[in-house]
């Protein structure tokens, strides 16, 4: 079995990342999905800037791990994976977000929530 990891670059992404290596089972794979903050204003929105940290946490703690970039549609990405690893859970870090940034931004949390065809555990950070 394995455990789906969508991370954002955010402080969400990182919750999520926790939890779910403090939530694995012994030997479990973690597969993380690095996507870019969904947030157009933040200033990493356009970078990579926390898929270092994210590595480097997981190699610390000797857990068994694949990462991808969710460059497209790292939504879609984390639900292929979902698929194809059978995986036993999916973690998703989200985050309060206003009534106008809801109607106008979209939502990858929403959309994996939706979507997915295993249980999906929310994180907030």
């Amino acid at each position: 079995m394995s455990i789906v990891v969508f991370a954002t670059d955010s402080a969400a992404g990182a919750a999520a990342l926790d939890w779910a290596m403090d939530h694995r089972a012994d030997g479990e794979h973690l597969h993380v999905v690095l996507s870019r903050s969904d947030v157009p204003s933040r200033p990493g929105h356009a970078s990579w800037a926390r898929t270092d940290e994210f590595t480097a946490t997981l190699q610390a703690r000797a857990i068994e791990y694949s990462t991808y970039r969710g460059d497209d549609d790292p939504a879609d990405r984390a639900l292929r994976l979902v698929e194809d690893t059978d995986a036993r859970l999916l973690v998703v870090g989200i985050r309060k977000r206003t009534a106008t940034a809801k109607m106008i931004l979209g939502s990858n949390a929403h959309h994996l929530l939706g979507d997915a065809t295993c249980p999906v555990v929310c994180v907030k950070p």
